[in-house]
């Protein structure tokens, strides 16, 4: 009885909001859940599978890791070994690289100076016999002052024609040097180039075991990954969305409870201040009505619990007649409508006939 009152007059309570507490212990539950989706989507995704090729496998370890292990069928596994092990790269029996160094031409020096001399000295020879005899044709005596200035004067010329000779030998030398470091450099360039084509041709051959090994290994690969099969997923539960999915959905249903009591205190508001006109002088065509007729018609009148078609009315539930069977069981209305008048004539001829009724099974029992 509360509760009908509560419900009458609006009193129900709007659901409440999750409390902090609810929503953390929910975080943690959905924390466990996303973990326990991690894993199942992980243990339906790792299938063992083989091929003629080789094989894929998977392992449990400690702490939900799993290892995965993949393996080459043992004839295949073989080839790879033996295409790895054929890969073998050597320098040996290559040219030697023999670097061009600076030479020693000092003999070459000294004999272009003896040759230099040789036909130097017949000219200094000359040269002395001249001075000696223009000091004699002059009468000038050794060891004077004008001799000795003139053998200096010789022996300097000496002295400059000699340095110059080896100067002009020490030249000599330094270009037959150069030339000689220019043939040994090309000598060495041309070994180079035949060591790095040795190498070269080397490199390749040690290489086409790997790349058959690679082929192999490549074509393992993609043999296996294409007979991976289809991954699949499952969706975690979200808890905390569907806390807040049920709140939303009580707290949109207690609104449309709300509006709905409360169009209908409007629309009783309206009524009770609404007047009907029930002044007896602008009445006519007056007639007395069997009451207990109207009582009986009441009983069997159908009531039920009902909502109107969208866009007619409210979209609240009622409880309530048809005006169809109104009319049909009283002769008043339009058999659409319901008139307050009409309503309450007939409950105030049901309730005279209910008071009869309960006069006369009273004074039946105090006959008895």
């Amino acid at each position: 009885m509360t509760k009908l009152i509560g419900s009458i007059f609006g009193s129900e309570k709007a659901p409440k909001a999750p409390s902090t507490a609810e929503t953390m212990d929910l975080v943690k539950q959905q924390g466990v859940e996303n973990r326990n989706t991690a894993k199942l989507n992980q243990r339906m995704n790792m299938v063992n599978r083989s091929g003629p090729f080789g094989s894929v496998t998977y392992t449990a370890g400690p702490n939900d890791r799993w290892s995965q292990n993949v393996g080459f069928d043992p004839v295949i596994q073989s080839m790879v070994d033996r295409s790895v092990a054929g890969s073998n790269l050597s320098t040996a029996g290559l040219p030697a690289l023999n670097l061009p160094g600076i030479q020693n031409t000092s003999d070459v020096e000294d004999a272009l100076y003896r040759r230099g001399l040789s036909r130097l000295e017949p000219e200094l020879d000359r040269n002395r016999n001249r001075t000696d005899s223009m000091l004699a044709a002059r009468g000038i005596t050794s060891g004077s002052a004008a001799s000795t200035k003139a053998y200096d004067d010789l022996a300097r010329r000496e002295t400059d024609a000699l340095g110059s000779l080896r100067d002009s030998a020490i030249l000599g030398a330094g270009q037959e040097q150069s030339r000689l470091y220019g043939l040994a450099a090309d000598r060495a360039g041309r070994a180079a180039a035949n060591r790095g084509q040795l190498f070269g041709e080397n490199l390749t051959l040690a290489q086409l075991p790997l790349q058959t090994a690679g082929g192999l290994i490549g074509l393992g690969n993609a043999l296996m990954n294409g007979s991976q099969p289809a991954q699949v997923g499952v969706a975690g539960t979200d808890l905390v969305g569907a806390q807040q999915n049920a709140y939303q959905n009580r707290l949109a249903a207690s609104q449309v409870n709300a509006n709905n009591d409360q169009q209908m205190w409007g629309n009783i508001a309206q009524i009770g201040s609404a007047a009907i006109m029930s002044d007896a002088t602008v009445k006519t065509d007056k007639r007395p009505v069997d009451v207990a007729a109207i009582l009986a018609a009441v009983s069997g009148l159908p009531v039920e619990r009902w909502r109107y078609l969208p866009g007619v009315a409210d979209g609240g539930e009622h409880i309530g007649p048809y005006a169809q069977d109104v009319q049909a069981a009283f002769g008043v209305g339009d058999g659409k409508t319901l008139s307050p008048v009409d309503l309450f004539g007939i409950l105030f001829a049901s309730v005279q006939a209910l008071t009869a009724e309960v006069a006369a099974l009273k004074a039946e029992r105090e006959a008895r």
